[in-house]
């Protein structure tokens, strides 16, 4: 999140600048690998993910793991637009770097292309409807889009039967 539009908070520090995320949870660590890793070739991994809004307190929740356990929660006052529903959900990934050097590959370094054991995935999207129910977004809605078709693309959207799944990254190399 922004702390004044001008500070990208990540949350993995104790920057003055950085209030924001409440972290509730001392067993999942904000910032820590995640394992085990899936390989390029070989063992492919998931993480459940869920982030909701309270209706109590207008803070927004993120859970994790096939648990769902509570991490924390970024708190209703950061979030100005937010305190009505969301109009607009994005999945994917970021990367970052100095405008000066070339961009690092995003997900497994892969165009989405090479599929399942060779891409990275996001699997199993969802989202939560007004009634707080998990329901399939409807997929006519969603515009997969890529800031930079030459370093990173997301491929075509599709149903399972446990939602939507995508494919998405790339090698990186693009400058500023």
């Amino acid at each position: 999140f922004s702390a004044n539009n001008n500070v990208l908070c990540l949350n993995l520090g104790q920057d003055e600048r950085c209030h924001g995320f409440v972290h509730v949870n001392p067993a999942r660590a904000l910032g820590a690998r995640i394992e085990p890793v899936s390989s390029y070739g070989g063992n492919q991994y998931g993480v459940h993910l869920l982030i909701h809004k309270d209706r109590e307190t207008g803070h927004w929740w993120l859970e994790y793991g096939d648990d769902l356990k509570p991490v924390g929660y970024w708190p209703e006052s950061l979030f100005t637009g937010l305190k009505n529903p969301a109009s607009l959900l994005n999945w994917g990934g970021h990367v970052l770097s100095p405008s000066s050097e070339k961009s690092p590959p995003m997900g497994s370094g892969h165009f989405p292309h090479e599929g399942f054991g060779k891409a990275a995935f996001v699997r199993e999207v969802l989202i939560v409807d007004k009634g707080r129910h998990l329901v399939l977004p409807i997929l006519e809605n969603l515009d997969p889009m890529s800031s930079n078709y030459d370093c990173y693309r997301v491929d075509t959207l599709m149903y399972n039967g446990d939602g939507i799944t995508f494919y998405y990254g790339g090698p990186g190399g693009c400058k500023g």
